[in-house]
């Protein structure tokens, strides 16, 4: 299978065909789609919307995801921030926001395995966050965590 590469010059209309195709329940569509925006949890949004947003009336529409998407901007965390917001997690869990905040700036790294993975080699959130962004650790989202040699 091709590597998926993001298009800079992705439109709109594409990017609402895309959620749309995603909904129908096409795994290389939903892939495509994480390629080229920068929400973390673009499946969520897809399939749990009321989950990721704050709406109170009915679904939004394919449209109105791809708004979303469209202009969703990260929050970036220093590293202290994110070193605090893990230690948080590991002691006694983050409100949706903040789980949020912090698994958009460690991107690549599902949190919740993450913190697993960090209790079993009786790591700290300060060890964990250093590995990462020295690029000793390497994690593929699906649970798998390595040491780079």
């Amino acid at each position: 299978m091709k590597s998926i590469v993001p298009q800079p010059d992705i439109t709109r209309n594409e990017i609402t065909e895309l959620v749309r195709l995603a909904y129908l329940g096409d795994e290389k569509y939903l892939e495509i789609l994480e390629k080229n925006v920068t929400h973390p949890f673009v499946s969520d949004l897809v399939f749990y919307p009321s989950d990721v947003l704050d709406i109170e009336l009915g679904e939004p529409t394919e449209q109105e995801i791809a708004e979303f998407l469209i202009s969703y901007k990260a929050n970036k965390l220093s590293k202290i921030e994110q070193t605090e917001l893990l230690e948080k997690h590991l002691s006694e869990g983050l409100s949706r926001a903040e789980f949020q905040s912090l698994s958009e700036n460690l991107v690549g790294f599902e949190l919740n395995y993450f913190s697993s993975w960090l209790k079993t080699h009786n790591l700290s959130a300060g060890d964990g966050i250093d590995l990462i962004h020295s690029k000793q650790i390497t994690s593929d989202y699906a649970a798998t965590i390595h040491f780079k040699s």
